[in-house]
């Protein structure tokens, strides 16, 4: 079961005290424009359904869930991508910086997926 504010509340599932912290500090993932339009997308495609307050991920939603390696399934990394965004904006980052690390990041999850 999915509770409303789950993506607001995402500190919750990550053990990684800086990472945590961040999730705090910024009300969890995304934005609260970004988690309405990613919910009714999800409710649209039938990941979720809701139920009184609640929203219920569907047995498709949780068989794919369960397919996806843990890597994909954690928060923490949004929440440093965050980060390193907001410090882009703020000149502390370079865009190219950034980018090496997500092209390093895929390219460990693919060999990952390939060693199986």
């Amino acid at each position: 079961m999915i509770g409303e504010n789950d993506e607001e509340n995402a500190a919750r599932f990550v053990s990684d005290e800086r990472l945590k912290h961040r999730l705090k500090d910024n009300a969890g993932i995304g934005t609260e424009a970004t988690r309405a339009g990613i919910i009714q997308t999800l409710l649209k495609r039938g990941y979720l359904i809701k139920q009184r307050r609640f929203l219920l991920a569907t047995d498709t939603a949780s068989t794919l869930i369960d397919a996806l390696p843990e890597a994909l399934k954690d928060p923490g990394p949004t929440a440093l991508w965050e980060q390193m965004l907001d410090d882009i904006t703020a000149g502390k980052l370079r865009l190219e910086a950034f980018l090496a690390q997500q092209q390093q990041n895929v390219t460990e999850l693919i060999k990952s997926l390939r060693n199986g």
